[in-house]
């Protein structure tokens, strides 16, 4: 059987059972603030090519993803892109390391990032740190 789109929502689209609830029983509330359906966003990143999941810096200032074989990373507030990163490999998943790291004199901060290229066989995990601008700073390979 042939399967596009379209067959594929008409034959696997099922009714919700109930409305999601918390532990105590009260029904799901939106995040104050956030969009509700698609297109009631404040702002976009338009990215192109074929993208990840993006992930958050730990204090929400950069948002990094991987998009073909880049990863590109991005000031969250302005939507900027900041840098962009790449082996030249196909990146499987890229994510910040919790906290964020302060640098010897205290007034930079220091983000890393990391990123796993390969598949079961050939895994590399690469180690990227970013300056407080979101700029590379060094690599280390794991």
């Amino acid at each position: 059987m042939s399967m596009n789109r379209r067959k594929f929502v008409q034959n696997f689209t099922y009714a919700l059972e109930r409305d999601f609830v918390s532990p105590a029983g009260e029904p799901a509330a939106w995040a104050p603030g956030h969009p509700k359906r698609w297109g009631q966003e404040r702002a976009k990143i338009l990215l192109g090519g074929i993208t990840s999941t993006p992930t958050l810096s730990p204090d929400d200032r950069l948002v990094a993803v991987v998009v073909d074989r880049e990863i590109r990373v991005f000031d969250v507030a302005m939507q900027d892109p900041l840098e962009m990163l790449t082996d030249g490999e196909r990146v499987e998943t890229v994510q910040f390391a919790p906290g964020v790291v302060d640098s010897r004199d205290d007034k930079h901060a220091r983000y890393f990032l990391a990123s796993q290229y390969g598949g079961d066989e050939k895994t590399r995990v690469i180690l990227w740190e970013l300056d407080e601008q979101g700029k590379l700073v060094a690599i280390t390979e794991l």
